[in-house]
């Protein structure tokens, strides 16, 4: 293995990612989505030296900022999250993702209709309990 590969390999928590083919996703992700550096920085609140890092490869996201990357591109996911969390936390950063993403639904809402998501978010897991 050459001196550069070795320097692209990034460890993570379950093994290496190829910092230079991760960054290279994002940039296309971006590209496809319309977005420029600067369009992005103000979607995501991701600094700009951050996101001019990722996509030439010089580093990886830590957690916040690939849960950041994975909203903004309305992508599911770019790696699996494993290999940004070790194995013990992956279930604790999974219900924080869902916490994350229920705030981001309702926190424009007025305080009746926050109300009224509650009682349909409850509705909803009776019927989940029910089923299985």
């Amino acid at each position: 293995m050459s001196k550069n590969k070795k320097i692209v390999l990034e460890e993570t928590p379950r093994g290496k990612i190829d910092r230079l083919k991760f960054g290279d996703k994002i940039s296309k992700l971006m590209i496809e989505k319309g977005f420029t550096n600067d369009s992005f920085v103000n979607a995501s609140g991701i600094s700009l030296s951050m996101i001019q890092q990722i996509r030439c490869g010089r580093r990886l996201p830590g957690l916040d900022n690939y849960l950041l990357l994975i909203e903004t591109l309305g992508v599911s996911d770019l790696l699996p999250l494993s290999d940004f969390v070790a194995p013990e936390n992956e279930e604790i950063v999974k219900r924080d993702l869902v916490i994350h993403q229920l705030f981001e639904l309702v926190k424009d809402m007025s305080p009746e209709q926050l109300e009224q998501f509650i009682i349909a978010v409850k509705a909803l897991k009776n019927v989940f309990i029910k089923n299985n």
